[in-house]
């Protein structure tokens, strides 16, 4: 069941926002609990595919076909209903999900793209 974005909604819609804006803030999912279980999933996965604490190479591809946490968070029934609001569009489909994580204090550069 989808929950209705109505009460989630304050000033801007999120369609108009992301028209206006190029995005939506802010789109509560989680509580700190449900993060930190969301957070030992995905130290789990890392731990299990990464090497030295990084994931690298195909691994850090279409998480969600592979790992639960992921797949819970891009079929959140709020992150899907705003995704669909944003878009204008029912027809929604995750096609990818990619991590590209840089550890803090490490050297490594993520511009945007």
């Amino acid at each position: 069941k989808l929950i209705l974005l109505d009460s989630l909604l304050q000033e801007m819609s999120v369609r108009s926002s992301m028209i206006k804006q190029g995005f939506y803030y802010p789109l509560r999912l989680y509580s700190r609990d449900e993060i930190s279980k969301i957070k030992a999933g995905y130290e789990e996965y890392v731990s299990r595919y990464g090497t030295d604490g990084r994931l690298q190479g195909d691994l850090r591809f279409r998480v969600h076909l592979v790992a639960k946490w992921a797949n819970e968070i891009v079929h959140h029934p709020i992150l899907v209903s705003a995704v669909k609001e944003a878009l204008g569009n029912d027809n929604i489909l995750c096609w990818s999900t990619d991590l590209n994580v840089k550890v803090a204090g490490s050297p490594g550069l993520y511009t945007w793209h």
